[in-house]
C-alpha cells in the first residue's frame, strides 16, 4: 500500500560491513527518491551508533550477521540506540529462524537481503508508518508477529518476560542443558543462549543463577 500523496520520503542510513551490500541496496533504492531516501551509508555497527547518523534518518537497515554467535548483540545495541521501530535487519536465507529474536530485541523489521526493490521499499514506508514487517519469504511469517503480541497466558508472563523466555527458563530451571534446551525447543544453541540473555535484562539480573532466584520468588516454575 502506497503512502498518501505528498508524504515525506522515509529517510534511511544504511549500514553494512559488506560493500556490495551498501552500494546494492542504494542503487535499489534510487529509483524511489521520492519515497526512500539514503541520508548515508556505514560500515560498521559503531557507524550504526553514531548521533549523527541517527539525527538525519528516520531508520537504519542493518545488515546482521546472525549466525556468527555475536549478531544478536549487535542489534540489541543498534535497537538501544535508534529506540523500538527504527531498525530494519537485513539477513540471508539461511537466517531466518531468526526473525522472531530480532524482533524481540526492538527491531521493526526482519527483511530478506533477495528482496525486490518495490517490495523493499513498501516494508521501509510500512515501518516509517510505525508498522513491524517481516520478509514474505520466511516461513511462518505471520506467526512469528503474532507471537510478539502480549497474551499474558503463559508463566511469566507477569513479569514482562516473552513466551519464548518462558519456555527457555522453564527448562533451565528443570536443570537441563542449553544443548537438551535447543533440542526440546528446536532451537539452535544460539538462539537458546540469546533468549536467556535477554530474559536476564527483562528480569533485571546478571546470570542464570539470579534468574532462578528471581523466578523462585514470584512463585514462577515450582
Amino acid at each position: 500500500m502506497r503512502r498518501e500523496r505528498g508524504a515525506r520520503p522515509v529517510r534511511v542510513l544504511i549500514v553494512s560491513d559488506r560493500d556490495i551490500v551498501r552500494t546494492g541496496v542504494a542503487v535499489v533504492l534510487r529509483p524511489y527518491q521520492d519515497r526512500v531516501t539514503v541520508t548515508g551509508e556505514g560500515a560498521s555497527v559503531a557507524d550504526a551508533l553514531a548521533e549523527d547518523g541517527r539525527a538525519t534518518a528516520d531508520l537504519v537497515i542493518f545488515d546482521a550477521r546472525l549466525g556468527g554467535g555475536d549478531g544478536l548483540d549487535e542489534v540489541d545495541r543498534v535497537a538501544k540506540a535508534w529506540g523500538d521501530h527504527r531498525v530494519v535487519v537485513l539477513a540471508r536465507p539461511d537466517e531466518a529462524r531468526f526473525a522472531q529474536p530480532v524482533l524481540q530485541r526492538g527491531a521493526a523489521g526482519f527483511l530478506l537481503i533477495t528482496i525486490g526493490g518495490e517490495e523493499l521499499v513498501e516494508q521501509i514506508e510500512r515501518v516509517g508508518d510505525g508498522a513491524i514487517v517481516v520478509d514474505a519469504g520466511v516461513a511462518g511469517a505471520q506467526r512469528r508477529l503474532d507471537d510478539l503480541e502480549p497474551r499474558g497466558q503463559w508463566a511469566g508472563a507477569q513479569l514482562d518476560l516473552t513466551e519464548q523466555q518462558s519456555k527457555v527458563l522453564e527448562l533451565v530451571a528443570r536443570g537441563e542443558r542449553t544443548t537438551m534446551v535447543a533440542c526440546r525447543l528446536g532451537m539452535s544453541e544460539v538462539e537458546v543462549k540469546s533468549h536467556l540473555r535477554s530474559a536476564y535484562r527483562c528480569l533485571n539480573v546478571r546470570d542464570r543463577p539470579q534468574a532462578l532466584a528471581r523466578l523462585a520468588q514470584a512463585g514462577v516454575f515450582r
